[in-house]
C-alpha cells in the first residue's frame, strides 16, 4: 500500500470514529464515572474501591475482617446513572469470596438510588455522605471468574 493510500485510509478511518461519536448517545460519551476510585475512612486509610466501567458493570472491592480472617471481598454488579437529574443507581448481584459460616452481604439485588455530584472531576460525592477520590488503579482488581464462586 502506498504512502498516500496509508494516509487516505487512516483519515477515513478518523472520520468513521469521529461519526460514530457523534451518533452515541452523551450519556456513552460523558460518563464521568468510568474508571477507578476510592473511598477513605476518617483517618484517610483507603476502605474500598470501586470500578465502573464503560459497559455498565460495577466492582467493588476491599479488605474485610470476618470470623474466618482477613480477607479481600469483592462485589460486582451493574450501575447506571442520569446527568439530567444526577441521580445514580446501582444493584449488586453478585460477590467472592462465599466463606462457610459468614453470611453474604445483605444488599444483593436491591436497587441503590442516590444522588450525586462532581464538585471536580476527581472527586465523587454521594447523597449518603459517601466521597470517592479518582485512583490510576484498584490493587484488588476482579477475580479470575468476575464474583462468583
Amino acid at each position: 500500500m502506498s504512502k498516500c493510500a496509508k494516509a487516505l485510509f487512516l483519515f477515513s478511518a478518523l472520520q468513521f470514529v469521529a461519526l460514530v461519536a457523534q451518533l452515541m448517545p452523551a450519556s456513552a460519551q460523558q460518563n464521568p464515572f468510568l474508571g477507578t476510585w476510592s473511598t477513605t475512612q476518617a483517618n484517610g486509610r483507603i476502605t474500598a474501591f470501586v470500578d465502573f466501567f464503560a459497559n455498565g458493570a460495577l466492582h467493588l472491592s476491599g479488605p474485610v475482617t470476618g470470623p474466618s480472617g482477613g480477607y479481600i471481598f469483592h462485589e460486582c454488579g451493574t450501575y447506571h446513572f442520569n446527568p439530567a437529574q444526577s441521580t445514580y443507581e446501582v444493584v449488586f448481584t453478585s460477590y467472592f469470596p462465599i466463606l462457610a459460616g459468614e453470611p453474604g452481604p445483605n444488599n444483593l439485588n436491591i436497587p441503590l438510588r442516590l444522588q450525586y455530584q462532581f464538585p471536580n472531576p476527581d472527586l465523587l460525592i454521594f447523597s449518603d455522605g459517601g466521597r470517592y477520590v479518582r485512583q490510576p488503579s484498584n490493587p484488588w482488581p476482579v477475580p479470575p471468574n468476575g464474583c462468583v464462586a
